[in-house]
């Protein structure tokens, strides 16, 4: 049962005059919610992208380039991966990052 526009507009302006809108997710909250439901095309550039989010920066392997990354962060521990060639994350990689984030007590 839907609530008719009378019931929610105190609601609204409510919301409207503290700057909250619960409706309305930003990037990261929807890139955060793509994650955690682990899709199969989750790609190493939107990891980028989210732990950046979490304060961690990116830094390539070796001098030479290769294909691990390492995500370091000022007061955690780092964490290391290799970069999939497809550009594709696997399965294990994803649920590694979401236990890590869990145990750091970041999500």
């Amino acid at each position: 049962m839907r609530p008719d526009a009378a019931t929610l507009q105190p609601i609204l302006v409510a919301a409207w005059r503290l700057g909250r809108y619960p409706w309305r997710m930003g990037r990261r909250e929807k890139l955060l919610r793509r994650f955690l439901s682990k899709p199969w095309d989750f790609t190493w550039r939107e990891l980028v992208t989210l732990l950046a989010s979490f304060d961690y920066k990116v830094r390539r392997g070796s001098k030479t380039g290769g294909s691990r990354g390492r995500f370091i962060h000022p007061e955690r521990g780092p964490i290391c991966l290799h970069k999939p060639h497809s550009g594709h994350l696997r399965q294990y990689q994803l649920e590694q990052i979401i236990d890590l984030l869990r145990e750091e007590g970041l999500i």
